[in-house]
């Protein structure tokens, strides 16, 4: 599976399956993918694989019921109050996701509905670090229970904005069909994002790309993060090579959104 397809099918499943267990080669696929996380941290966060079974007894993980029968949780600690740290978190943790989607793991990101201190006994750490979000993990069940419908219904999960409401060339107009950034910035647009805010935003002029987050929620950064890793992945992908910059002057092509990031992109 590509990325690209991954991104496109992957989809938050909060009813796993009780008689389905994981693989061994799937609970390698998570090993991996948490240990690659943890060495691109750049020790701004960290983050752990803690299955529901492991046998402890300290470890009897909460999630309000809007979780069910999950193989087991990444619980992440990192301060949730450094935009940096926001970023590199949601680029890091959605690339094992979306390896997790590969391997036929289902996931679903949780930010809010869940008892940190249940999962203390994973994962240590002191403030100005929290367990500020949790990754459940397992198998689809299939079935969808009517809390998760509802909450489903309710963010519109399933909807997105327009592409060219999200990203647009300089003077606001839509970008150029021949644009190399239109596939790395669709699968952006379907990015999963908290309640569905979807606060990536994007000014493309010419080669080069100015990222903003338009929501105010601290937790946004997450989400932009999760956009970012979308764009990195799919360009690679596409045999396109993104170069990191700063244009602290592009902050001013958008207003009400704050400025993140600027990237150039070429081709092999």
């Amino acid at each position: 599976m590509t990325w690209n397809k991954a991104i496109e099918t992957r989809k938050s499943v909060r009813t796993f399956s009780r008689e389905e267990p994981l693989s061994a080669a799937q609970t390698a696929v998570i090993t991996e993918a948490v240990a690659e996380a943890n060495a691109d941290s750049r020790g701004l966060f960290t983050c752990t694989w803690a299955p529901a079974d492991a046998g402890d007894g300290d470890f009897k993980p909460s999630t309000y019921s809007t979780i069910k029968d999950a193989a087991g949780f990444i619980p992440v600690a990192f301060d949730l109050s450094d935009p940096a740290t926001g970023l590199a978190v949601g680029r890091a943790l959605e690339k094992a996701v979306l390896s997790l989607t590969k391997a036929g793991v289902a996931t679903c990101w949780i930010g809010g509905t869940f008892k940190a201190a249940s999962f203390a006994s994973a994962i240590q750490c002191q403030p100005p670090r929290r367990i500020a979000i949790v990754i459940a993990a397992g198998i689809d069940s299939g079935r969808r229970r009517l809390l998760e419908r509802m909450t489903s219904a309710m963010a519109g999960s399933k909807t997105r904005r327009p592409f060219d409401s999200l990203f647009t060339a300089p003077d606001g107009t839509p970008l150029p069909a021949d644009s190399p950034w239109r596939a790395p910035l669709r699968a952006m647009r379907l990015a999963p994002s908290s309640l569905n805010s979807q606060p990536w935003r994007a000014v493309v002029d010419g080669d080069t790309a100015h990222f903003f987050v338009a929501a105010k929620a601290r937790d946004n950064y997450v989400d932009m993060g999760i956009g970012l890793a979308h764009v990195a992945l799919v360009a690679s992908e596409q045999g396109l090579v993104l170069s990191d910059c700063s244009d602290p002057a592009a902050a001013a092509l958008l207003r009400r959104a704050r400025y993140v990031c600027s990237a150039t992109i070429a081709r092999r």
